[in-house]
């Protein structure tokens, strides 16, 4: 199989079509016919991983859920990557700015 993936990666790409399945169609796939029991969760880090190890997992702001992607899909999932990750980057720049007087910290 795809040797180093997790069960839960190997499990979702296998589940895969070239169209978009929503998460809890690709939920009820995964505990019917593979028997594993996902959390939205658990799906979006197998995609992660399966991405990260280089298979062409896709999604966008225009379908819900997964699916793998031609060259196209690829590349509008990666603009939407990049523009997620510079909008946090972005988030993150305004709050290190943020000065907190008069006010408790608390540390846990």
């Amino acid at each position: 199989m795809n040797e180093g993936l997790s069960k839960a990666a190997q499990g979702l790409l296998q589940a895969l079509p070239d169209r978009p399945v929503s998460k809890d169609s690709l939920r009820t796939y995964l505990r019917v016919y593979k028997g594993l029991d996902l959390s939205d969760r658990a799906i979006r880090r197998a995609a992660s991983e399966l991405r990260k190890s280089g298979y062409p997992i896709c999604s966008n702001s225009d379908s819900k859920g997964y699916w793998l992607g031609s060259k196209e899909d690829v590349a509008r999932t990666v603009a939407d990557l990049r523009s997620r990750a510079y909008d946090l980057l972005r988030t993150a720049d305004k709050m290190e700015g943020i000065e907190i007087e008069g006010q408790e910290r608390m540390v846990f």
